[in-house]
């Protein structure tokens, strides 16, 4: 019978841990082949961690930028701890298919990470140029927070809504042309508008 109390005061325990705990992402908006920054956000109330890890699950046609390293040989990814919230924590990522990537933190030192709330890891999201227009769903998957002592914090999906939008259209504006502008002949003299022949005039050689 103790046994089973015990049991039951651990599972109270541990459910009561995990509802002050919730991890998230916003639900985005990114443009065809643009870029948009997007935060990793645990709000952990009272409990503390020292480590965790997560994979990153995104739509199809969206990646998290990087960027070749030669020295190294591997991709270095836009991704960083929030400076408030690292305690001397080490962040590495690895992509793990092409939609999944895998978070994972520790300390060296077993430090707990700082702050009860808000960012905890920062983003660079890139959608390809042909990436598929409207709502698709991403997802943070088996997400696992780690005290230094007792029993992890874990959450099996937590999705959020990534809407991918047409491109923002870049039209060149052509600049007017001035038919006042100063002419020069070839020489670079400057001529007046009765001079006959050719001439250069609004950056451009024209015959008068």
């Amino acid at each position: 019978m103790k046994k089973l109390f015990f049991a039951a005061v651990c599972a109270f325990m541990s459910m009561s841990a995990m509802a002050q705990v919730t991890c998230s992402i916003d639900d985005f908006t990114i443009a065809q082949g643009g870029k948009q920054n997007v935060a990793f956000v645990l709000n952990n109330g009272d409990s503390k961690f020292s480590a965790f890890q997560f994979d990153l699950k995104l739509p199809a046609g969206v990646t998290v930028e990087s960027v070749y390293d030669e020295d190294e040989e591997e991709d270095v990814f836009s991704v960083a701890l929030a400076s408030d919230r690292a305690n001397g924590h080490g962040l590495r990522l690895a992509k793990v298919d092409a939609t999944t990537y895998r978070f994972v933190c520790f300390s060296s030192e077993n430090k707990n990470l700082k702050g009860s709330e808000g960012a905890l890891v920062n983003m660079t999201l890139v959608a390809a140029a042909d990436a598929a227009m409207g709502d698709a769903e991403g997802a943070i998957v088996d997400a696992k927070f780690t005290p230094k002592s007792g029993t992890s914090v874990t959450f099996d999906k937590v999705p959020f809504k990534v809407t991918i939008s047409e491109a923002t259209a870049i039209k060149t504006v052509k600049a007017g042309v001035d038919a006042n502008a100063p002419a020069y002949n070839l020489a670079g003299q400057k001529v007046n508008s009765g001079f006959k022949g050719v001439v250069i005039q609004n950056g451009k050689k024209m015959v008068k």
